[in-house]
C-alpha cells in the first residue's frame, strides 16, 4: 500500500493504485463473507431457540396438580424441546457464555425470563460465527458451506439421539471442541490467499 504514495513514475503509480484497489477489495468482500456467514449462523440459532423455548413454554404453562404450573415443579429441568436442543449445540460457546454472563445478573436482580437470559448468547453467537467464517475463508465457498451444513447435521443429529434430558450438553462441548482443533489447525494447511464468498 505505501508503493501507492512512493512510486515517481506514471506507469509505477497506475500498478501500484490497481494492486491497492485490488486488495481493498478483496479485504471488503471477506469481510462481507464473514458478516454473511455470521448472521445467517446466528439467524438459525435464533430461530431454532425461539421455536424450543416457544415449546418449552407452552408444555411448562400447563395446570398440573392444585393449580400450580409444571414450572413449579422439577419438570423444567427436564423438558428441553429437540429445536432448543439444536440452537444450543450449533452456537454451544455462546450458549455457555451467555449463561455466564447472566449469573451476577441474576444474582442481583432476581431471576429473568428464559428470553431475557438468552439475549447475550445472541450477540456472543454473532461474534463466534464471524470467528468461524474468519478461519473458513481460507476454503473454496463449496467447502465453507459443506463444512457448515456437516456441522448443522451433527447438531440436529446430537439434539435428536436419545440420550437423557441434558445429553446434548456434553454432544455440543464435543463438537466445539472438535471444531474449534481443527479451525485452528487449518492455518498451516491452507492456501496463504483467502477466498472471497461470492
Amino acid at each position: 500500500m505505501f508503493q501507492c504514495f512512493n512510486s515517481r513514475r506514471p506507469n509505477q503509480l497506475l500498478r501500484a493504485h490497481v494492486r491497492c484497489l485490488m486488495v481493498q477489495t478483496s479485504m471488503l468482500a471477506n469481510l462481507r463473507s464473514r458478516m454473511w456467514v455470521a448472521v445467517l449462523a446466528t439467524a438459525l440459532a435464533e430461530s431454532f431457540g425461539a421455536v424450543g423455548l416457544w415449546q418449552r413454554n407452552h408444555v411448562l404453562s400447563q395446570q398440573f396438580f392444585m393449580g400450580q404450573t409444571l414450572w413449579e415443579s422439577t419438570a423444567r429441568f427436564h423438558i428441553w424441546p429437540w429445536p432448543f436442543k439444536v440452537a444450543a449445540i450449533w452456537a454451544f460457546p455462546a450458549f455457555l457464555g451467555g449463561s455466564i454472563v447472566m449469573m451476577p445478573v441474576n444474582l442481583l436482580i432476581g431471576p429473568l425470563p428464559e428470553t431475557a437470559e438468552l439475549l447475550p448468547a445472541g450477540a456472543l453467537a454473532l461474534l463466534l460465527w464471524y470467528w468461524v467464517a474468519a478461519r473458513l475463508e481460507r476454503y473454496s465457498p463449496a467447502i465453507r458451506w459443506a463444512s457448515l451444513g456437516v456441522f448443522f447435521v451433527l447438531s440436529l443429529t446430537g439434539a435428536l439421539l436419545p440420550l437423557g434430558y441434558t445429553g446434548w450438553f456434553p454432544i455440543g462441548m464435543l463438537g466445539w471442541c472438535v471444531a474449534t482443533l481443527l479451525l485452528r489447525g487449518s492455518r498451516h494447511t491452507v492456501k496463504a490467499n483467502p477466498v472471497p464468498l461470492v
